[in-house]
């Protein structure tokens, strides 16, 4: 499994309290070698994202099971990624639904239905044709946000 906080500074306090059930951790930030008996490799680095999205074939946004609105779910998309969400994601709705169109997001309500889930997505491959779309949208949004950004410079 891989963890990848929203906020890499709290990757400590997640490491002591993973340790704390015996889980074996690996930072990134270590350098060390994931061995067999790794449980959890942490990614408390910055902008190393995208390459670990890549890696896997699903990705679960943890963010949008507290009422905070959600994180962005186009990253782990355009890698690939199948979504798994819980119920808070207002701050991307418009996306989430049109991920949810596209039959590349769930959202998932407890454990039960997460690895329900997983099981049923574990060898999702996304058609090359989502992927594009994507990748187009996201390179979109991306432009229209520069666009804005550069209003004020």
């Amino acid at each position: 499994t891989i963890l990848i906080p929203r906020h890499a500074n709290r990757s400590e306090s997640i490491t002591n309290e993973l340790e704390n059930i015996d889980l074996k951790i690996i930072t990134r930030s270590s350098k060390k070698k994931i061995s067999k008996n790794t449980d959890i490799y942490i990614v408390d680095t910055y902008g190393d994202t995208s390459k670990f999205y890549g890696l896997s074939n699903i990705t679960f946004l943890g963010g949008s099971i507290v009422s905070h609105g959600g994180q962005n779910p186009l990253e782990p998309a355009r890698m690939g990624s199948y979504i798994l969400h819980g119920p808070n994601i207002q701050n991307f709705k418009e996306i989430y639904i049109m991920l949810s169109k596209l039959n590349v997001s769930s959202k998932v309500n407890n454990i039960k239905n997460m690895k329900k889930n997983i099981i049923r997505k574990i060898k999702y491959k996304q058609p090359l044709k989502v992927r594009k779309k994507l990748n187009f949208m996201g390179n979109e949004i991306l432009k229209k946000n520069l666009n804005e950004i550069n209003k004020y410079f």
